[in-house]
C-alpha cells in the first residue's frame, strides 16, 4: 500500500521517542539494508521497460532502471492506469490526488521516478548499488520524505524495526488501523537487480533500447520463422529488438548476425550486446542477446518443430546461462557490439 499521506513530523519527534522507548529505546544508530531478491518481474512491468528508460533518462536516473521497475512490481506489478501509484505523491498535478487518481500510466510513471529521485536525493544515495541508503530512500518513497529525517535523526538511517516505528506512531496519531507499508523495503528489494559489474548509465542508448525491448518479450512463444510482435525464434527476436531500437537493416540468421557488427572479447560483454553459438565450433546456429550478470535472453526452441506450441517445454523467451563453465559459455562463437 502506498503512502496514505506525505507529512512533516517536526512537531511530534517528542511522541516518536516516547513510542520508541516502549519498544527498546533509541539507539545510537541502528541502520540496515535489506539484499537484492531475485523474484522475476511481470511482463507488464518489463513490457513498460521502454517507457521507464525514457523517462529515467530525462529526469537523470538512467543508474535506476531496475530499481524503478522493483518499485513498480511491488506497487502495481505493473497492472492499472497509475502503475506507480503516484496519485497521492507530490509531483501528480495533473490528476486527482486520490488513490489510483492518475489515469495515464505514462504520467504515473514519469511522477513515480521523480517522486522516486527525490527520495534518492534526500537520502543521499551515492549508487544504484548503495543498498543501505536505498533502503532508507525505499521506506521515505513509501512513507513519504518526512521518514527520512526521522530516522537519520532518531536512527542513523532505515531499519525493519524503526520502520515499524514510524507506521505505528502514524497509526495512533491519525487514529488509523493502517499507515504505509512498514515492509515496504523487503517487498521491493526481491524483485531489485543490482546491474553487476555494468552500469547501466553508461550504455548507448540503443544497447538500453535493445535490452528492455527483449526484457518485455520473455515468456513468448518460440515459432521458427517468427520475428514478432509475440513469437520469436532465435534471430526473430534478435530482429525485432534491433529494429525496434533503431537499427537499420534487414532480418539476418544467427549465423548472419555473427559476421556482423564489431566483434568484442567475452570479458568485454555488456547488456544489449549479442552472443552467437555454434555447437559444432563452425556453423552458428543460435543468437541471444546479453542481459548482464552471466546471463543471456534468448528464443530457445528446437527449430523448424517448434511452432509456438511447445511453450509447456519451456520453448519461450527466456534467460539463459552464458556465465564461464555453463554449456552456452562453452559453446559461444563470438560476441558483438551493435553500433
Amino acid at each position: 500500500m502506498k503512502k496514505l499521506v506525505s507529512i512533516f513530523i517536526g512537531t511530534i519527534l517528542t511522541i516518536a521517542i516516547l513510542l520508541s522507548s516502549l519498544i527498546g529505546g533509541i539507539c545510537g544508530s541502528d541502520q540496515e539494508s535489506v539484499d537484492p531478491g531475485n523474484d522475476t518481474l511481470s511482463t507488464e512491468v518489463l513490457n513498460y521497460g521502454p517507457t521507464i528508460i525514457l523517462y529515467a533518462q530525462e529526469y537523470e536516473m538512467s543508474d535506476y532502471v531496475n530499481l524503478i521497475q522493483a518499485v513498480m512490481m511491488q506497487e502495481s506489478g505493473g497492472r492499472g492506469m497509475d502503475p506507480m501509484q503516484s496519485s497521492e505523491g507530490p509531483f501528480n498535478k495533473k490528476y486527482p490526488k486520490v488513490h489510483n487518481g492518475i489515469t495515464d500510466p505514462n504520467y504515473s510513471i514519469e511522477c513515480g521516478i521523480q517522486e522516486l529521485k527525490s527520495c534518492l536525493n534526500a537520502a543521499k544515495v551515492r549508487s544504484a548499488s548503495d543498498l543501505e541508503r536505498i533502503s532508507l530512500a525505499l521506506q521515505g518513497y513509501n512513507f513519504g520524505n518526512g521518514y527520512i529525517k526521522w530516522a537519520v535523526k532518531n536512527y542513523g538511517g532505515y531499519s525493519k524495526s524503526n520502520a515499524k516505528t514510524f507506521s505505528n506512531m502514524y497509526k495512533a496519531k491519525l487514529n488509523v488501523k493502517v499507515y504505509g507499508d512498514p515492509n515496504y523495503v523487503p517487498h521491493v528489494m526481491r524483485y531489485y537487480s543490482v546491474f553487476g559489474e555494468t552500469d547501466i548509465s553508461k550504455l548507448t542508448e540503443v544497447s538500453q533500447k535493445i535490452l528492455a525491448i527483449a526484457k518485455s518479450k520473455l515468456n513468448c512463444p518460440y515459432h521458427w520463422g517468427k520475428s514478432g510482435p509475440d513469437q520469436f525464434d532465435c534471430s526473430g527476436l534478435v530482429y525485432y529488438c534491433l529494429s525496434h531500437a533503431g537499427v537499420k537493416g534487414s532480418r539476418s540468421t544467427a549465423s548472419g548476425y555473427s559476421k556482423q557488427f564489431k566483434t568484442i572479447s567475452y570479458s568485454s560483454l555488456q547488456p544489449g550486446d549479442l552472443i552467437t553459438i555454434s555447437y559444432d565450433g563452425k556453423t552458428v546456429s543460435h543468437i541471444g542477446i546479453y542481459a548482464g550478470d552471466g546471463k543471456m535472453i534468448h528464443a530457445s526452441g528446437e527449430g523448424s518443430t517448434c511452432l509456438g506450441n511447445h511453450v509447456e517445454r519451456g520453448h519461450v523467451v527466456k534467460y539463459g546461462d552464458v556465465s564461464k563453465g555453463s554449456f552456452f559459455f562453452k559453446h559461444i562463437y563470438n560476441c558483438k557490439r551493435v553500433q
